[in-house]
């Protein structure tokens, strides 16, 4: 292509020095990434596609990724598109048909194709299939999932054959698929894999750093080069200086513009070829030579008269389109369009990128395509958006369904707000159904700006409060809890005003949600007591057993185990009434945990083990995880049943490290260590303590940080590290924790004193335990308070009551199943 010979010129330092010696860095295992920022019409393309054209064939693999400014909120466009054309999906494959591809896609790169395609389907096939199993979990630990199983695609390519990954016009890149690629760059490094990203200067990426990351930046041509590439589109003929002059100052050193310029002037006769060089047809005007790329570009369309209209409608179905939608919309029968097609790409305008039956076109730069969009006139451009999003939906349903976001978009731009609002809520839901949070929240305001455009009446709160719904959903996720706050004002306000009783129910079970990890404990427990009663009005049981349980969290997060007992027991008792499935595994965990505090071991032994049946049942692997480890594992563990509490832990481990909920890890590897210990293991007791606090240093100290400090200080055999691991823990809790971390500290804080002989430190333990349960005193506690106190007393000053004392723990510990103390007992009362 004209202009190459100079382009290569020009960067034989990028290619030469640094992209092809990156590139075969990354084919001997050591892969690399380069990033080529620039402006628009600088000419990153163009280096990408020579690079490419230097290539040998057949030595490498190649997965290119295009973005789209119409796809900015649509989560894994770029790769999505990738892997349906890798996958070779046809527009008319039934979804069966679509899936046995994705099947046999995996297999032969030798996958499981459990851990794979359970979570590709719903992003590839926009449907669920029965086929496909997909675990239940948050949408946190489902976006991870797909991110590696697309990582994993990627790894299993790697080793059949070197990769290049080309990621052109990342400013345009989905939340979701900046942060695949980012998950990317951190793990390319021992991959065959070379990455090569184009990029304006205005693209950000929160990538970060990395040794094996290099990013240049292109800067414009100087006059010397200008001139040079000049001579490139001229054939070698020199133009006369005068025109040289004003191409180089107006063109500024862009080559597309360099380019164009010089295109314009050959093409509109203000030269003529003689005797080897191009010399002026008359004077020179200085209006005669376009002042602005923009200007140029119009130029060129402006010239295509007859086929301009063309070139615009195709403009407004985005820089790639097909031809069978621009059919749909264009008024010309299929020869003339066809031709007209034809002269577009002759003249530069366009390029074929596929042939029939399914042909599909690209504008040659993004700037040809923003400038053909932006020469209509607003109401025309309404009109070419309104026939697209109407053809959309009456002759590409499929496209309609899948892509709910393209529609909404030309809903948009044609003022039709009516009618795009729908559309931006189904594309909410489908990011959601992705696990795409970031995405979806972009839908939603879209949607919502609208909505501010139409009259404030009960037909536009109908759609309003989903919409606000929706949107405090993904807020939640995304941690912007600010902004999720404001949004249940607004849906407060419109709930009250138009007596909307089951989403006020809403509105106030969000806000309690919310302000739980704020830490604002009396607001999260007035606000689901507002949510239960709204949704006692509103007759729904499904909200009033979300409020319980929202409910016992708070209570529980305060320490209150009866309370937060009592509410997760209605919560499971409702959601069994009203057959409220998906609801009873988690609660009931929870159920039986809170009754391990109240000395009712067996029966929450039983709830937690059911609670851990009925997820997996359910492919629930969160609710699995929580009910294994945090619940059933202590549990398992005070009844005595050490090896079955070590294997619920691990279980537990396994699910959690597959979710990438590592916070949880902790509180499992805890349970493991001291089962270690008792076993007679030391050396593996303090390895999983001392990783357990490493990781809670790493996560947030907030969940199982003096948790995992206490067992730490249980589980050594250093006095340095007793101290300071105790000294840490009672520090942490200075600040608000989760209940479980002073009820743990406390027990394994006392224990490791009473081995060390610490009695003062015991009873300065128990003492700080008592006070934290003084408002509402658990069994549990109390038992495990006074058998500190009464074995550091037969350790220090024994007296005629002190066997009968600990005879009575014992009995008390015996009756209610709590086993793992025995061996203690009748070690001090034989001594």
């Amino acid at each position: 292509m004209v202009g190459f010979a100079y382009d290569l010129l020009r960067y034989e330092c990028y290619l030469g020095n640094i992209g092809f010696n990156r590139w075969r860095q990354s084919q001997e295992g050591e892969g690399q990434v380069v990033v080529f920022s620039g402006e628009a019409g600088v000419g990153k393309s163009r280096i990408v596609e020579e690079f490419r054209s230097q290539l040998e064939d057949n030595t490498y693999g190649l997965i290119a990724l295009s973005c789209s400014p119409f796809h900015t909120n649509s989560a894994l466009y770029p790769v999505i598109d990738c892997l349906i054309r890798v996958m070779e999906f046809r527009r008319d494959d039934p979804i069966a048909t679509r899936a046995d591809k994705l099947d046999a896609f995996i297999e032969n790169l030798e996958l499981p194709l459990a851990d794979i395609a359970p979570y590709l389907a719903p992003v590839l096939l926009e449907t669920d299939l029965d086929r496909y199993a997909v675990p239940q979990g948050s949408p946190e630990e489902h976006r991870n999932k797909v991110s590696e199983a697309l990582l994993a695609l990627m790894l299993a390519q790697s080793r059949l054959l070197p990769m290049i990954m080309i990621v052109e016009d990342a400013q345009w890149l989905d939340p979701s698929s900046e942060e695949f690629l980012g998950l990317l760059i951190e793990r390319l490094r021992s991959l065959r894999i070379f990455l090569l990203v184009t990029a304006r200067p205005e693209f950000q990426p929160r990538w970060g750093s990395h040794p094996h990351l290099t990013t240049l930046t292109l800067n414009r041509l100087s006059r010397s080069d200008s001139s040079a590439l000049v001579q490139n589109v001229t054939g070698g003929r020199d133009l006369p200086e005068a025109v040289l002059e004003q191409i180089g100052t107006k063109t500024d050193g862009i080559p597309l513009f360099v380019e164009e310029l010089t295109k314009t002037v050959l093409e509109t006769g203000l030269v003529e070829e003689r005797d080897g060089r191009y010399q002026l047809v008359g004077p020179l005007n200085e209006l005669a030579i376009p002042a602005s790329l923009q200007d140029s570009l119009m130029a060129r369309l402006d010239r295509l008269a007859q086929v301009k209209d063309v070139a615009q409608l195709a403009a407004v179905l985005g820089r790639r389109f097909s031809q069978s939608v621009l059919a749909a919309v264009s008024q010309l029968g299929s020869d003339e369009l066809e031709a007209a097609l034809n002269q577009l790409v002759e003249a530069e305008v366009l390029f074929q990128s596929s042939l029939p039956p399914a042909a599909s076109y690209e504008f040659k730069h993004g700037m040809v395509q923003e400038t053909a969009y932006g020469s209509l006139l607003k109401s025309t451009r309404q009109r070419y958006h309104r026939d697209v999003a109407e053809a959309l939906e009456a002759d590409f349903p499929e496209t309609a369904t899948d892509e709910p976001e393209l529609l909404a978009h030309h809903y948009s731009e044609a003022g039709l707000a009516e009618a795009a609002v729908p559309c931006w809520r189904r594309a909410s839901r489908r990011a959601t159904e992705r696990w795409a949070s970031a995405e979806s929240v972009g839908h939603v305001e879209r949607g919502l700006e609208l909505l501010d455009t139409l009259p404030d009446n009960a037909a536009r709160a109908e759609q309003e409060m989903p919409l606000l719904l929706d949107l405090v959903a993904g807020l939640r996720i995304l941690d912007r809890y600010d902004e999720a706050l404001a949004a249940l004002d607004r849906a407060q306000t419109v709930a009250e005003r138009y007596q909307r009783i089951e989403d006020l129910s809403q509105v106030h079970y969000f806000r309690g949600s919310i302000y739980f990890p704020m830490g604002d404990i009396e607001g999260c427990l007035a606000e689901h007591e507002l949510a239960r009663e709204n949704a006692r009005l509103a007759d729904s049981p499904e909200k009033e057993a979300r409020a319980l349980s929202g409910l016992g969290d708070a209570y529980y997060m305060r320490g209150r185990m009866a309370a937060s007992h009592r509410h997760f027991d209605e919560c499971v008792e409702l959601a069994r009434a009203h057959e409220l499935a998906a609801i009873e595994p988690p609660n009931l965990a929870m159920r039986g945990h809170t009754q391990l505090y109240l000395n009712q071991l067996e029966a929450g032994r039983a709830d937690t083990l059911k609670a851990a049946e009925l997820a997996q049942q359910q492919g629930n692997e969160r609710a699995e995880m929580v009910a294994r480890g945090s619940c059933a594992g202590k549990l398992l563990f005070d009844t005595g049943e050490l090896d079955q509490a070590r294997q619920s832990c691990q279980r537990a481990i396994d699910l959690a490290r597959g979710l990438g909920a590592r916070c949880f890890d902790p509180v499992n590897q805890v349970i493991i260590a001291k089962v270690a210990l008792i076993e007679g293991r030391r050396d593996e007791a303090i390895a999983l303590a001392e990783e357990a606090v490493a990781t809670t240093r790493e996560t947030g100290p907030r969940f199982a940080g003096p948790m995992a400090l206490g067992t730490l200080a249980l589980v050594s055999d250093s006095e340095e590290v007793r101290r300071q691991a105790i000294s840490e823990g009672l520090a942490i809790l200075d600040s608000e924790c989760v209940s479980h971390n002073y009820l743990w500290f406390y027990r394994d804080a006392m224990e490791a004193c009473l081995l060390a002989g610490n009695f003062d430190g015991v009873e300065a333990l128990a003492q700080a335990a008592a006070d934290y349960t003084s408002s509402e005193p658990l069994p549990w506690m109390d038992l495990l308070i006074a058998r500190a106190r009464t074995l550091a007393q037969a350790a220090t000053a024994p007296d005629e009551g002190t066997q009968s004392r600990l005879r009575e723990l014992r009995d008390q510990a015996a009756e209610v199943g709590f086993n793992v103390l025995l061996p203690s007992f009748d070690v001090a009362m034989a001594d």
